[in-house]
Formats: C-alpha cells, sequence, structure tokens
C-alpha cells in the first residue's frame, strides 16, 4: 500500500497508517521537512489544519489518540516514543524517548523533555514546559520526580517491542 502526497507544501510528503484490527483501514498522514516512518497501529483519529501533524521514526501512537495541530502549534512527537491509548496529543511538543500514559491530554504550546513520562490520565495544561527525565503527573501535571533508569529502560523495551510487532503485522500484510 502506497501513501499519497498531501496538499500542505512542496516539502510535505505522506506515510500510511494501518490498522492491526483491520488492515484494508488505512489513513494517509503529513510529514512536513523530512520522510520518517511512524508505527501507528490501530484506529488512530490524525487530523491536520493549517499544518501537519509530524512524526518521526520508531514512534507507536496507541489505538484511540488524537494528534492535532493548531494553527500556529504543530503537533511533534520525537523518536522512541509511545503514545498510549486514548491520548491526546494536542498543538505540543513531544522530545524523544517519552512515554506518554492511556489517556494522558496534552494542550497547545506545552513540551515535554526528553525521556519524560507522562502518566496515565494527566492533564499538561496550554504552555507548560517541563525539563528533560520528568515524571509528569496529575490534573493539572506537574513533575513529582526524575524519570529513573529503569524506567527509561523500560520505554525502550516498549518501543523496540512495537517496532517488531509492527513488522511482523506488515510483512503478514505482504503475504496475502
Amino acid at each position: 500500500m502506497q501513501g499519497a502526497t498531501c496538499p500542505h507544501g512542496p516539502s510535505t510528503h505522506a506515510a500510511e497508517c494501518w490498522s492491526h484490527n483491520d488492515p484494508l483501514r488505512h489513513s494517509v498522514f503529513a510529514l512536513t521537512n523530512r520522510f520518517a516512518l511512524s508505527l501507528i497501529p490501530g484506529k488512530t483519529l490524525l487530523t491536520s489544519t493549517e499544518q501537519p501533524d509530524i512524526f518521526v521514526r520508531y514512534t507507536n501512537v496507541q489505538d484511540g489518540c488524537v494528534l492535532h495541530a493548531d494553527p500556529g502549534f504543530p503537533a511533534v512527537v520525537g523518536e522512541d516514543c509511545v503514545v498510549g491509548h486514548n491520548a491526546i496529543v494536542h498543538g505540543c511538543e513531544i522530545e524523544n524517548r517519552c512515554l506518554v500514559g492511556m489517556g494522558a491530554t496534552i494542550l497547545n504550546g506545552a513540551k515535554i523533555g526528553e525521556g519524560s513520562i507522562v502518566a496515565a490520565g494527566a492533564l499538561v495544561p496550554e504552555n507548560k514546559v517541563f525539563p528533560p527525565h520528568s515524571l509528569i503527573v496529575g490534573v493539572p501535571a506537574k513533575r513529582v520526580k526524575d524519570v529513573s533508569q529503569e524506567q527509561t529502560a523500560d520505554i525502550a523495551r516498549g518501543v523496540q517491542t512495537y517496532v517488531e510487532r509492527a513488522a511482523s503485522h506488515r510483512q503478514s500484510l505482504q503475504r496475502r
């Protein structure tokens, strides 16, 4: 299956989304200024307004997530991240090697530093900036401590697991 170019300007490419549950249903999302691979299983809703959402390689966005950009607020998800089920990533930046827990909401202008964890159900307010390696919890979200080395290793293992599952799934589709 091939993606198609989206109407977001000359430097934009497209990549494909696929679903574990329905391999015939897929969407196209836009990538700006670089072409990269996102591993997005499930029926993830991807939306764009003025600017497309941006994803880079080895990032897993799970079922039910909403990733949305507002004018002036692109939704940027870094490399080696896992975004849990039903999370909302809205016009914010998530740096590399982060975990966003299930049902977390991150609002416009917020920035999650590299290697951080946003706990399940957390609400990160607009324009809130967290330093790297933060454990972020609560409503409204607050930094409670540094992410441990064990937690950092867990994120890396999770990313690797999803990369392997995606490759296996993609191979199974090609055999059909």
